[in-house]
Parts: structure tokens; sequence; C-alpha cells
């Protein structure tokens, strides 16, 4: 608290030690607070017979004291009002930044976010690519497997066959020698 400030709420407490000793002075006819059109407060009295004897035990001096020192008060707390809306004001601006720097930081993570779920779904889609390349792998795999079990038959199959051959041809040369002994031995007996 600023010294000012202190010496105004010491003067407020003084002011209202002189209110309660005038309330206290004139117990048999309260006083009662009402505004004036400039908006001050001043202390009358309800009964107007009592009002003669009142000023005499009413100072006039402390009764301005005490306007004055409220009217102090007042200046006080609207500088004081001032004062908290312009706090309020840079707090309020303070918290905005902050606020928009944040939701700045929360675009920027989304973003990324929304990047990163766009490369896992490109993986994904690649890795279905994957799958189905695999998948046709797999199948050219097993038809090779196919033919090659198909080519490993076929090459059985002509190996028994050229050996059949050659067993023909084996054959055939012997028949053949053994024609042409049998031809030279009939042109032999024939002559």
């Amino acid at each position: 608290m600023s010294n000012s400030f202190r010496a105004v709420i010491d003067r407020t407490r003084e002011s209202t030690t002189v209110i309660n000793m005038i309330f206290a002075n004139n117990r048999r006819s309260l006083p009662f607070l009402h505004r004036t059109p400039n908006n001050n407060t001043m202390i009358t009295s309800s009964n107007t017979e009592h009002s003669s004897s009142n000023d005499a035990e009413i100072n006039p001096q402390k009764i301005q004291a005490v306007h004055e020192e409220f009217g102090k008060l007042q200046n006080v707390l609207s500088s004081l009002s001032g004062k908290l809306s312009g706090v309020l004001q840079s707090r309020e601006d303070e918290f905005l930044s902050c606020y928009k720097s944040h939701m700045r930081n929360v675009a920027r993570d989304f973003r990324g976010k929304m990047d990163e779920i766009e490369g896992k779904e490109k993986a994904i889609e690649n890795h279905t690519v994957v799958k189905k390349l695999e998948k046709e792998r797999d199948w050219y795999k097993s038809e090779a497997f196919q033919l090659d079990a198909a080519l490993t038959r076929t090459k059985a199959r002509e190996s028994e066959l050229l050996e059949k051959c050659r067993e023909l041809e084996r054959d055939r040369k012997c028949l053949s020698n053994q024609l042409k002994e049998i031809m030279k031995e009939k042109k032999s007996m024939s002559r």
C-alpha cells in the first residue's frame, strides 16, 4: 500500500470516529444519510427542534473535514478503479496473447498430426500395394513350382523316350544287320 492511501484510510477512520461521536451526542433523534444533488453525503437530523441544540455540539470544521476526507476517499477509489481497469485490461491482453500463442501451437500440432496421419495412410496404402504384390508373387511362385514339377515329369518322360529310341535304334541296326546277312545268304544261295 502506498503512504498516501494509508493516510487517506487513517483520515477516513478519524472521520468515522467524528461521525460516531455525533451520533452518540444525538441519541434522541438519529440522523440519517441522504444524497444531495452533487452526490455528497450529508448528515441531517430528522427532527428540526433538536437541530439548534445540535449546532452547538456539532463542529462545522469537523463536518467539513469529514466531507474533505470523503472527497479524497472518492478520488482514491476512482483512481483505484482506473488503475484496476488498466491492470485488468493488461491482464486481459496478456491472456489473449497467451491464448493466441497457445492456439497457434495447437494448430501447428494439429497440422503435424494430420500430416502424420496422411503419412500412415499412405504407408497403409503402400502396405496394401505390397500385400497385393506379395500375393501376385506367391501366385507366380506356385505356378513356377507347378511348371517345374511338370518340367521334371516331362524330362523324365523324355529320358524314357530317348532310352526307348536308343533301344529301338539298336534293335533296328541289329535287325538291319540281320536282314543284310539274310539277304547275303539268300543271294549266295540263289546263285
